[in-house]
């Protein structure tokens, strides 16, 4: 974005001053009266009224000038309010320059850094609002909304569709025994266990205190366990912390609705927690 007269002067001796910027060009501005007045004088015109014609003449282009000039100076910001517009009205990020020294120069440095870090807040609540904080997976709400398409997606195409509640064994007995650190750091190890051994096209939430749902797309409940079921042995057979899954299946019905398969995912994984755990249930 060009700043004009302002950018030219930021490069000579008037860069950290705006002040020296405007005197600069108030005298710029009066150099065509000055040159009127000295023409006035140095010609012998022998009529009062040509000299008071120069003279004018030359007054009046020096507020031209100075008009000019002033307003060329003060684009600048013309521009910084016209960025805050733009931002205001599209989320548009303006493109000030931030090296300027001066008044009008740290103006636009600062409204450039402050819309950045706004939209960088905005951004970040946009996606709290999606995601787990701790585990990086979409949240309770997101899996719903995302569950409801794949319903919906199940329905008109006519593909199965299959949901597991997975739930750390014995986190009652961790949760007194380790800091909430250690069993964050735990949770994001289970889901991206879970995320690499299932496939790109299903999808995996945070549901709630260390339990995760994994919708698993056109598969039946005997696929859905084959693959839950490498997880399952993946995490047991971890020799550096191994740990043990309940797990509950439920298939989907393509007139189900969103809270009642999370519903029979949930009890079949209590079920798996109530016969003692490091099992998988389905729900048929």
């Amino acid at each position: 974005m060009g700043t004009g007269l302002y950018g030219a002067l930021n490069r000579g001796p008037f860069a950290a001053s705006f002040s020296a910027k405007l005197l600069f060009v108030a005298v710029l501005g009066a150099v065509p009266l000055l040159v009127g007045s000295l023409a006035a004088v140095l010609a012998d015109f022998g009529s009062s009224a040509l000299e008071v014609g120069a003279v004018a003449t030359g007054a009046l282009l020096s507020v031209l000038t100075w008009l000019i000039l002033i307003k060329a100076l003060v684009r600048p910001l013309a521009q910084t309010r016209d960025a805050l517009e733009q931002y205001a009205s599209k989320k548009t990020l303006p493109q000030l320059p931030t090296d300027g020294r001066d008044e009008v120069g740290l103006i636009m440095a600062h409204t450039q850094r402050s819309t950045a870090l706004l939209e960088d807040a905005r951004r970040q609540r946009r996606t709290d609002r999606t995601t787990d904080p701790i585990t990086g997976l979409i949240n309770q709400r997101s899996a719903v909304r995302r569950l409801g398409q794949d319903i919906l997606r199940a329905a008109r195409d006519g593909r199965p569709l299959c949901l597991a509640m997975v739930a750390i064994d014995n986190i009652e007995e961790l949760a007194s025994q380790y800091p909430q650190e250690s069993l964050d750091e735990l949770s994001s190890s289970v889901s991206e266990t879970i995320v690499k051994v299932i496939r790109r096209s299903d999808w995996v939430a945070s549901h709630g205190n260390h339990d995760f749902l994994v919708g698993l797309w056109g598969v039946k409940a005997d696929a859905a366990l084959t693959a839950l079921g490498r997880v399952a042995t993946s995490l047991r057979d971890n020799p550096s912390r191994p740990v043990t899954l309940s797990i509950g299946i439920a298939t989907v019905a393509s007139d189900q609705a969103p809270d009642v398969a999370i519903g029979n995912a949930s009890n079949a994984m209590y079920k798996a927690r109530t016969a003692g755990g490091n099992r998988i249930i389905v729900d048929l």
